[in-house]
């Protein structure tokens, strides 16, 4: 990548949204007069909690940074027209895929049909930059993330307090 420039994962983004949004709901309400308002409180907590780690540890990230052309102008030298680099987060890992693409007649110039099925021995069919294009290759590099380990942990401590709390306060239920 050029000096200076950084990819916004919309994972990362998403994920911290949860948890500022969480955060500030928790701050600003108010006390709660009996138990299920409190299991409510709880619930919603363990909810922002759980959406927050979700994101960050699905599996399949295809679609989170759908391939986009602007990335390409963030190289140096800048990528062939041809090549996409797609990155996401899969539990403790940063994970970049490298798409090599081979572009297609437009579906306006042949039959639609025609225009989306792909050859048997490349990958899928996809819309890029406003071309159609046929996946021919795609590279997978994963990188182990120590520091996204710890908050993963720390999500699932939080978790874990609040699944208690919620069996506590259920243990009182009258």
């Amino acid at each position: 990548m050029k000096k200076g420039e950084t990819l916004a994962l919309k994972q990362a983004q998403d994920s911290r949204n949860y948890i500022k949004s969480t955060l500030r709901w928790a701050q600003s309400s108010s006390q709660f007069d009996t138990r299920d308002d409190a299991l409510v409180f709880v619930e919603r907590m363990l909810n922002g909690i759980q959406r927050a780690k979700n994101i960050l540890v699905a599996d399949n990230q295809h679609g989170l940074m759908p391939l986009q052309s602007g990335t390409a102008k963030m190289f140096a030298p800048a990528l062939p027209d041809n090549m996409v680099v797609e990155c996401s987060i899969s539990g403790c890992d940063f994970v970049t895929r490298v798409y090599w693409l081979k572009f297609r007649r437009d579906a306006k110039s042949t039959g639609i049909l025609d225009a989306f099925t792909k050859e048997p021995s490349t990958g899928h069919v996809l819309v890029y930059d406003g071309r159609l294009a046929e996946v021919k290759k795609e590279t997978v590099y994963k990188a182990k993330l120590e520091d996204l380990q710890r908050n993963l942990d720390c999500l699932d401590r939080a978790a874990g307090v609040c699944i208690d709390i919620i069996g506590q306060l259920n243990a009182f239920s009258i």
